[in-house]
């Protein structure tokens, strides 16, 4: 399930890297529009590293050494 973060400037910035990290299961689409469960999973991490603080960087430089830089 996807859970949008009530900080309304923090939700746009997770939306926005949701567009731009592409699947590692759906190559050549965003995580935004893949159905994919591991598309969902990042989502959900993203927005857990944005509510811990982390900047775009730091989410980017965790998702690479998580799952590799498809």
């Amino acid at each position: 399930v996807d859970t949008p973060l009530s900080n309304k400037d923090s939700e746009r910035r997770a939306k926005a890297l949701f567009h731009e990290i592409r699947c590692v299961s759906c190559l050549g689409e965003s995580i935004a529009q893949s159905q994919a469960d591991i598309a969902a999973d990042i989502r959900r991490t993203i927005r857990e590293h944005i509510e811990a603080g982390h900047s775009n960087e730091e989410i980017k430089v965790y998702l690479v050494s998580r799952y590799g830089d498809a």
